[in-house]
């Protein structure tokens, strides 16, 4: 369990630098947004965010398909919670405390684009 928890946050954090593109204007990062169908460019404001007991509200779950950073829900959807991303990093379906799970805040920026 723990090798998988590790290999997990070894690959989110790898996941979460490739945002960190996003930083730069000039190559920003980029996350799948697949009930709408399009991508949005997004940057990382804070990562990581505290977890601070949160009870699912205030988070996003954010996952990962062949690399591409996805979620089910963007600007103007119910379920939108402004970019503040939640990833299970040990496949629970539950939030912990971060360390178990990845927590950050990389806000969607429109228009979305397909």
């Amino acid at each position: 369990m723990l090798i998988l928890v590790a290999a997990s946050l070894v690959f989110i954090t790898g996941s979460v630098m490739a945002l960190k593109g996003g930083a730069d204007p000039q190559n920003p990062g980029e996350i799948y947004v697949a009930g709408q169908g399009l991508y949005y460019h997004t940057f990382v404001a804070q990562d990581p965010l505290p977890y601070n007991g949160h009870n699912g509200h205030s988070f996003q779950r954010l996952y990962f398909v062949d690399g591409q950073a996805t979620t089910d829900f963007g600007p103007g959807d119910p379920g939108y919670k402004g970019g503040r991303w939640w990833v299970d990093l040990n496949d629970d379906n539950v939030m912990d405390p971060e360390g178990t799970d990845h927590y950050n805040l990389c806000p969607l920026i429109g228009p979305g684009y397909e």
